[in-house]
């Protein structure tokens, strides 16, 4: 064990020496620790940017970004309940990587990499180096910081600043740089400007300062001079804040009030976010929470610990007291809201880990493995499952079906908005319409759907309406009518297709009976849209296929040549009139009625060469695939 240039300090009672500080890692092995740390985080976090589908606050951000400065700032101030400073961020991001879901995740990306460089530092100010890399480590694997560092929201960059000022903060009460001030007064209006979120940990940490300067021997001036000036920085942000709380604090009326289980249930969220073994996220925390707790009995006699201990306390603590106290009148206890608090948390553990491994490796090891499991069962949830809405699937489910002319009606106007992050990557042209809300004056052509004539307006001349809401029924949606009143006329609801969070309604004019054939080939159509290649053959034989061709010839990427059977498949011989080159040829034919389903035709492929794979059957449709060397 080698022991920092700070030696034992003998005291006047003749007590044991107390170790002020150690320095059991050496730099370069810290340096070591802390890239690797970055390493794994780098690779989680860039490894699930495309994992789940964009939900509604992810559109609602691109929707925002992709105006002018002038109208987020305007906007923000009367529509929105955050400060602007991200979505000008994003803005600026998005002109230098251009205009994109994946492009707008990385920026998240990129500062959640970067607070595992500031969670070092600010360990390292507090405890020393292993601590340090212990809570980078732990940074890194965490599944909440992991999540929320592959949103296109505030809250990566909000726990960047937030760090950065802690650092600062630290070394300014410690060292009484006035360069350190300035970085805090800084980086805590940055943070502020992100997300008022970062005023719970901001506030408790600058009062917990306020005593720990008084075991270093500072002076209250600094201290309340940066104060003073953080508070004139933020005076702007706090007239925005308190504008839209009086106009529009509606749109957080949705936050349930704060339980016991709901308490109980973000304290697991800190730990392992959408982890299907709670059980185990309590026994891990627990584990780590002993050894943290033995290394405070250890550590409690040294002052400068017992001081890291408290602005420990106070990062962790603070912002879920604070929420929960404001939450006495509009609740704001919401898991991503509070992320500061896991900050706090994960450098508590990391000094139980370090301190306890001075001694043993197997409190580590005995620490690690719940802990370990956690965080590899719940990435491994946030990359392999759909969690979001699935506005994703949603938007390729229908880019094979929707035709030239039909409508897609929202049941809310700003469900629009994540729906068109996938939806304008297929260039279709359909109409779109919702139900107007602040949110769809972001869009181009916000369409007023209040009354039962405007929707009969809206859907005029169209014989299929696509109704997408995110209900479990479509016949109910706040601040608009009743979605079935499209019912109540020449409607009729011909089926339904559920997706994670999001439901899609098909509304057609069509006879009952002849909707169904006409789904089923729509059905078939979306199919051979993802298999067949451009130089495939496909046809069609049946009544009812002008779905199908509908459904092809209006999606961009459906290059394959495309032949209507009629009269000719009643030959004996298709050859003759056939030019064909394909190495593989589709069939998509009705079934009904007795005999070879697929007709003379299909007679002919099974004579020219083997079915390639299992039909597939969608209600009295079946397509077919053959393959083989074809000559004319």
């Amino acid at each position: 064990m080698v022991l920092s240039q700070r030696q034992h300090r003998q005291s006047s009672t003749g007590a044991r020496p107390v170790v002020e500080r150690l320095h059991v890692v050496s730099p370069p092995t810290a340096w070591i620790g802390l890239a690797g740390a970055l390493l794994a985080a780098l690779i989680i976090r860039v490894a699930m940017i495309g994992a789940q589908s964009a939900w509604l606050d992810e559109g609602y951000s691109l929707a925002v970004a992709h105006h002018a400065a002038g109208f987020i700032l305007s906007f923000t101030a009367r529509s929105d309940i955050h400060p602007p400073l991200y979505y000008l961020a994003l803005h600026a991001w998005l002109a230098v990587t251009g205009y994109g879901l994946e492009q707008a995740r990385l920026l998240s990306a990129l500062c959640g990499v970067a607070s595992v460089a500031a969670i070092y530092a600010l360990a390292a100010e507090l405890f020393d180096r292993p601590t340090a890399v212990w809570a980078a480590l732990l940074l890194a694997v965490s599944p909440l910081a992991s999540w929320y560092s592959d949103e296109t929201r505030m809250y990566a960059m909000t726990g960047l600043f937030t760090l950065l000022a802690l650092v600062f903060l630290v070394r300014a009460v410690r060292r009484g740089h006035r360069v350190a001030w300035v970085g805090f007064v800084v980086c805590a209006a940055l943070a502020f400007y992100t997300d008022y979120s970062a005023a719970y940990v901001l506030a408790g940490a600058a009062v917990c300062a306020l005593f720990m300067r008084r075991g270093a021997g500072l002076s209250v001036r600094p201290w309340l001079i940066s104060v003073l000036a953080l508070a004139v920085l933020i005076a702007p942000a706090l007239a925005l804040l308190r504008w839209q709380e009086t106009h529009n604090l509606s749109s957080i009326a949705w936050i349930p009030a704060p339980t016991p289980g709901a308490v109980g249930g973000v304290l697991v969220d800190l730990i392992g976010l959408h982890t299907p073994m709670p059980a185990v996220v309590v026994v891990a925390g627990l584990i780590l929470a002993a050894l943290s707790f033995l290394a405070v009995r250890t550590d409690y006699r040294r002052p400068r610990l017992r001081r890291s201990y408290l602005f420990v306390a106070s990062i962790a603590l603070a912002p879920i007291v604070l929420a929960l106290v404001l939450s006495l009148g509009q609740s704001v206890f919401l898991t991503r809201a509070l992320m500061a608090s896991v900050y706090g948390l994960l450098i508590f553990f990391a000094r139980g880990l370090a301190a306890r491994t001075l001694r043993r490796v197997a409190w580590s090891v005995l620490a690690l493995t719940p802990l370990l499991a956690v965080d590899a069962v719940s990435l491994n949830a946030a990359y392999a499952t759909t969690i979001n809405e699935d506005w994703r699937g949603a938007a390729s489910y229908l880019s094979t079906r929707a035709l030239p002319g039909d409508v897609i009606l929202f049941g809310q106007g700003f469900l629009r908005l994540p729906f068109d992050v996938y939806w304008n990557r297929y260039k279709l042209r359909n109409a779109q319409r919702g139900y107007p809300t602040d949110e769809v004056l972001l869009t181009d052509q916000p369409r007023n759907l209040t009354t039962a004539g405007s929707l009969t307006r809206a859907t005029a001349g169209a014989r299929t309406v696509w109704f997408i809401t995110r209900d479990a029924t479509p016949s109910s949606h706040p601040g608009a009518p009743p979605a079935n009143s499209l019912l109540r006329g020449r409607w009729r609801l011909a089926g339904t297709h559920a997706f994670t969070g999001v439901t899609i309604y098909r509304l057609t004019t069509l006879p009952v009976a002849g909707d169904a054939d006409a789904a089923s080939w729509l059905d078939a159509a979306a199919v051979a849209l993802r298999h067949v290649a451009p130089h495939d053959l496909v046809l069609l034989r049946g009544s009812g296929a002008d779905a199908f061709a509908r459904s092809w010839s209006s999606h961009p990427h459906a290059q394959a040549r495309l032949l209507r059977l009629t009269g000719v498949e009643q030959g004996r011989d298709l050859t003759a009139a056939l030019d064909v080159r394909a190495r593989t040829i589709w069939l998509a034919t009705t079934i009904r009625g007795s005999g070879d389903p697929a007709g003379i035709a299909g007679g002919w492929l099974y004579r020219q060469g083997p079915q390639s794979g299992a039909a597939q059957t969608f209600g009295h449709i079946r397509l077919y695939r053959f393959t083989h060397s074809w000559t004319k």
